[in-house]
């Protein structure tokens, strides 16, 4: 879409516009879309065949270009904007294909990747941009290719020194809590068989630790 802006922009006010249009003669000619006899003035348009071209991959993934039968192909598509679009405006236009330094020619925008006249990026959606597809599968298969080498591989990439510095962390962590629960049991079990029983009295017991006289 921004091509074409961009081509009826020069094609409107472009300062060099004598240099590539060529006013003719006002004709009579028939309006496709409506069918009547009207005027036209009659001219012709000198493009170079890169950007004819240009403009056309970048709209021919559009329902229009492949319905229309006769915008199939790049002099087709601007055919059919020259001489059925541009009639209602009052244009009849042919193209002269050249490579002309003084025809029309600007660097035509990829439809996968353009800039709006605010300075923003923009894509045309897949279904109206081949390239726009192909680089989403481009984006699907690096992801795939990555998720199956985390698969093959969990750890790859990975610092194994860190890795095996962290894992000696954990196992040495572990031992250091294991070995004090075990002495922390350990001195609870030696301290309640010291303790007297519950149903010993304090005499008793003292009577029983004495040494025999």
């Amino acid at each position: 879409m921004n091509n074409l802006k961009e081509f009826w922009c020069q094609f409107t006010c472009a300062p060099n516009q004598a240099d590539f249009l060529h006013p003719i003669a006002l004709v009579n000619v028939t309006d496709p879309s409506t069918k009547v006899n009207t005027t036209a003035l009659q001219m012709t348009l000198d493009i170079t065949p890169d950007l004819a071209c240009g403009v056309f991959d970048s709209c021919k993934g559009t329902t229009k270009c492949r319905s229309v039968q006769t915008m199939k192909t790049c002099n087709g598509f601007l055919d059919y904007q020259g001489q059925y679009e541009a009639i209602g405006r009052g244009n009849y236009i042919q193209f002269n294909y050249t490579a002309a330094d003084t025809a029309m020619n600007f660097p035509p925008q990829d439809c996968s990747n353009f800039t709006n006249s605010d300075g923003t990026h923009s894509a045309c959606s897949c279904s109206s941009c081949q390239a726009t597809c192909d680089k989403a599968g481009d984006t699907a298969n690096n992801l795939g290719s990555l998720n199956e080498q985390a698969a093959v591989h969990p750890l790859h990439g990975a610092n194994w020194v860190v890795v095996g510095v962290l894992y000696a962390s954990i196992f040495v962590l572990s031992c250091a809590l294991m070995f004090y629960r075990y002495k922390k049991a350990a001195s609870a079990k030696a301290a309640s068989q010291k303790a007297p029983p519950a149903s010993t009295t304090a005499y008793q017991y003292l009577q029983s630790t004495q040494p025999p006289q």
